[in-house]
């Protein structure tokens, strides 16, 4: 949400949280409706559980500031509803699911702005007045459309109520401007928010501009890592291995415009992940065996992909997950790679082996090691026929 927040607003905030502060509506949800169509207000509530901590907070240390208390006070309703007891219908409607959840509604019910977790002071100001403004922002920008700041916040309010109106009027938007204008700030903020394509001109650009973007763009790791997910996410849906080396291309392009060597790790990794999320089993393991059997030093890593691929294919991935737990053997023989290697050979049935293995890791722990794990094991082992 791009913030502007006056210099005013910041130089008389100390001091403020004190006396009445927000002042909630006693009656239901119905009532404050009917209070705000009389008034011309909107109304603003906090759905709230009485056992969560960031609602305490905002009930003890934000929602007493006296700014708060006179902005809301001319401007909306306000409500509190305990969201586990309370108006149930209407929480169905707003979908809660996280408390705080902070809601900004029209009088006939409609929602305007949606927000999930706690605010500080100053950001439920922000956004409040963004809200009480929107159509004053909506107005301006239709009047005058090279208003970005007008069109900025207009959009950041319309994304909460009809998220696809807001996008098509940012890609307009968008359309309009050369490439190298993405760089302004507001026009930056509207393709974070509503222009995350890998074919997009302006994530092309900011390829060719990587270190620029890294450095100057807030925000910009999000994107990039939002753009090119998408490129494997479509890989994955078409089947289409094309989209993968275009993946890997685009990775090792930013790598190395940072002077970064790029990992034989990261790109076996690539593999791994897309022949895994298309079902592809033999070609998972043969890169998880090239993945495991040469960049990887890590012990810890190759003992987790043990146990994740022992649960995926079992037996049927036994002369991999085999040469893998030796290899954290040699690597570190510690009660971990010992209990990693047992349970490969209980995936095999090799009862003896298994016991063995599993009570020389037992020699070798620590306080640290889950000694319950190792006597869960030896139990199930020993029930093996």
């Amino acid at each position: 949400m791009v913030r502007f927040i006056t210099l005013v607003n910041l130089l008389f905030w100390a001091g403020q949280i004190q006396a009445q502060g927000i002042p909630f509506h006693k009656g239901d949800f119905a009532s404050a409706q009917a209070i705000a169509k009389s008034e011309g207000k909107l109304i603003f509530v906090d759905f709230y559980a009485t056992w969560a901590a960031p609602c305490k907070f905002m009930a003890n240390q934000i929602f007493p500031d006296t700014i708060l208390q006179n902005y809301f006070t001319a401007n909306f309703i306000s409500l509190q509803i305990d969201a586990e007891r309370q108006e149930r219908e209407l929480l169905n409607r707003v979908n809660v699911e996280a408390y705080p959840t902070l809601v900004f509604f029209q009088a006939d019910g409609k929602v305007i702005y949606h927000s999930k977790g706690a605010m500080d002071a100053p950001t439920l100001l922000e956004t409040a007045t963004m809200v009480r403004e929107y159509e004053k922002n909506k107005k301006a920008y239709e009047k005058n459309p090279s208003n970005l700041r007008s069109l900025s916040l207009y959009l950041t309010v319309l994304s909460h109520s009809d998220p696809i109106q807001a996008r098509s009027i940012a890609l307009k938007h968008l359309s309009s401007i050369t490439t190298e204008k993405c760089t302004i700030p507001e026009n930056w903020s509207l393709i974070r928010s509503f222009d995350r394509d890998p074919d997009s001109r302006f994530f092309l650009y900011s390829l060719e501009n990587f270190r620029f973007f890294v450095e100057q763009m807030p925000g910009y790791q999000e994107y990039f890592t939002g753009c090119a997910g998408l490129i494997i996410e479509r890989a994955v849906e078409l089947r289409d291995e094309k989209l993968v080396q275009r993946y890997k291309d685009v990775a090792t392009a930013a790598i190395g415009k940072m002077n970064m060597p790029v990992s034989e790790s990261f790109l076996y990794e690539i593999d791994a992940y897309y022949y895994s999320q298309t079902g592809q089993r033999d070609k998972h393991l043969a890169s998880l065996d090239q993945w495991m059997m040469d960049p990887i030093t890590n012990a810890g890593v190759i003992c987790n992909t043990v146990f994740e691929t022992v649960d995926r294919y079992g037996v049927d991935a036994y002369p991999f997950t085999l040469k893998w737990a030796q290899r954290a053997v040699e690597m570190e023989k510690s009660f971990f790679t010992l209990m990693t290697l047992a349970t490969v050979y209980r995936s095999k049935g090799m009862k003896k082996e298994a016991l063995q293995t599993a009570e020389s890791a037992q020699k070798l722990a620590g306080p640290e090691d889950d000694i319950n794990f190792y006597e869960s094991f030896i139990q199930e082992v020993n029930q093996m026929k």
